[in-house]
């Protein structure tokens, strides 16, 4: 095996991403259910302890949006990657 080049899969590594991309989808129904559960509990609460569930589901819910914000840069990130290797093997080998 020459170990001097990168040989991609494309396959595979579509795959993967489409695994990352069902995950994501995953983590956003998560995300979701975690909303409503806060919203059932805004009836329950009142004065102080209301405002502290408030904060909580602000801050719970932010942290969320931004681990799925930066799961799906990577995941486009991945995918530009992969179209970009892809059309510079197609520019190479069209001089073979």
């Amino acid at each position: 095996m020459d170990t001097d080049s990168i040989r991609y899969q494309y396959g595979a590594n579509y795959a993967s991403l489409d695994d990352i991309q069902g995950a994501t989808n995953n983590a956003q129904a998560m995300r979701e259910e975690v909303s409503q559960v806060f919203a059932a509990l805004q009836g329950v609460y009142e004065g102080q302890a209301a405002e502290t569930l408030n904060q909580k589901q602000i801050q719970i819910l932010g942290q969320m949006d931004a681990i799925l914000n930066e799961i799906t840069q990577t995941r486009t990130g991945g995918n530009q990657s992969q179209e970009d290797a892809a059309a510079l093997d197609a520019h190479l080998a069209g001089g073979f």
